[in-house]
């Protein structure tokens, strides 16, 4: 697949497991040539260099991607960027994610830059939720299962108090206050809203499923959304949300 391919040699960084996006000129033509076989270069590179510094899918150093972590590094899982990687590559990206410092309480924050604009810390997205939970749902080790199931049950968890709270469910939340609206960019926080009933509707429906044997007492008891202690906060969002 071209596409693949494609991507896999301009943003895919080995040394880093994941997708970082480029910085590119108005007048840059040095996008890398891809064929074929750059998606299966890419992954034989990670297993082969492990954590160390090595050459982008192509040749050469990873000129031009952009440094700091930002939760659009693990959007590519859900594309089914790394469905053709090997154990060794899929388990070092849910090593990145864990280690990145984007996982809050309150969900997966947009950046570590808390910069005022809206797609940046500490904003957590329900689009970005989605692509990450949905994404680790496609690799095969079950710690990269339970860490979808632990980031879908802490969303609604998070959803859930904002709505008992104000009743409202709020465009954007943020991802070190569970329960609390996000900011930041040029209008204020909105209500409403789509995505996000959207996202709390997929994710009542599809939870992720926890794999065999898991022994992780707080994603068990939260694992339909319900903050512990509590029996019906699946439920009360159904309501919220006219289901």
């Amino acid at each position: 697949d071209r596409r693949a391919a494609a991507i896999a040699a301009a943003l895919w960084s080995p040394r880093d497991a994941r997708w970082r996006d480029r910085w590119v000129d108005d007048d840059d033509t040095s996008y890398p040539e891809a064929d074929a076989g750059d998606a299966e270069e890419a992954t034989e590179t990670t297993t082969r260099e492990g954590g160390g510094r090595c050459a982008a899918p192509g040749g050469g150093e990873e000129e031009g991607a952009r440094g700091g972590w930002y939760a659009s590094d693990f959007c590519m899982l859900w594309a089914g960027g790394a469905d053709a990687f090997d154990d060794a590559a899929q388990l070092a990206i849910v090593r990145a994610l864990e280690t990145s410092g984007l996982d809050g309480p309150g969900g997966v924050a947009a950046s570590l830059v808390a910069s005022g604009q809206q797609w940046d810390a500490p904003n957590a997205w329900p689009v970005v939720q989605f692509f990450v939970v949905r994404g680790l749902e496609r690799l095969r080790a079950p710690r990269a299962k339970t860490l979808a199931a632990r980031l879908a049950s802490k969303w609604l968890a998070s959803n859930y108090e904002a709505w008992r709270a104000t009743g409202h469910m709020f465009e954007k939340y943020h991802a070190h206050r569970p329960g609390g609206g996000g900011g930041g960019g040029e209008y204020p926080l909105e209500t409403g809203f789509g995505w996000t009933n959207g996202v709390v509707l997929d994710f009542l429906t599809r939870p992720p499923a926890i794999p065999q044997g898991d022994d992780d007492d707080e994603l068990q008891a939260r694992r339909d959304g319900r903050p512990e202690g509590s029996s019906s906060a699946g439920g009360d969002l159904d309501d919220s949300l006219g289901t």
